[in-house]
């Protein structure tokens, strides 16, 4: 009802109008936090209802070839996680997935796992609706495009040499 009331009110910008909000409730940051954790779960849940991640596994699968199945996995779990903002969910989501692969190729199913796992680190560190991204911002004041300035530079060349090892 809150989120409601605050798109409904009248009177300046949108983001003035969360401000306003977050400062009478309590603690604005805080509550701010509250707000976008509601939010980013709202659409993580809806992306998953609607089929988006299992849309995504199956676009990433059909175009790569059989000896890509890995560093294909890989690139989805770090696309999906970046996209919903949760590692955990990306695991629960593509975990059964890279299983049912592992199993059908021979491939180990550690070593699978263990690629859902990377990607899904990879995008939780960048994601912008991540919690532990809303949480570092804002507790420390910095901008969410700052954050991923820098841990672009960090998380970026390690991906991309963890592909390479899995192809």
């Amino acid at each position: 009802s809150s989120i409601v009331a605050i798109a409904i009110s009248k009177g300046g910008k949108l983001s003035n109008r969360i401000e306003q909000f977050c400062r009478g409730a309590a603690n604005s940051n805080i509550m701010l936090m509250v707000l976008i954790f509601i939010l980013a779960g709202a659409f993580a849940q809806t992306a998953k209802a609607m089929g988006a991640v299992d849309a995504t596994v199956n676009l990433a699968m059909s175009i790569l070839p059989g000896n890509l199945l890995a560093a294909g996995i890989f690139l989805a779990a770090c696309f999906i996680s970046i996209s919903v903002g949760t590692s955990v969910g990306t695991i629960v989501a593509l975990a059964p997935v890279a299983v049912g692969i592992a199993d059908k190729t021979g491939m180990p199913d550690a070593l699978m796992l263990g690629v859902v796992v990377s990607g899904a680190m990879f995008g939780d560190n960048l994601s912008f609706i991540s919690d532990t991204t809303i949480v570092a911002t804002r507790t420390q004041g910095c901008q969410m495009s700052d954050k991923f300035k820098v841990n672009i530079r960090i998380a970026l060349p390690i991906a991309i040499l963890t592909g390479l090892i899995y192809v």
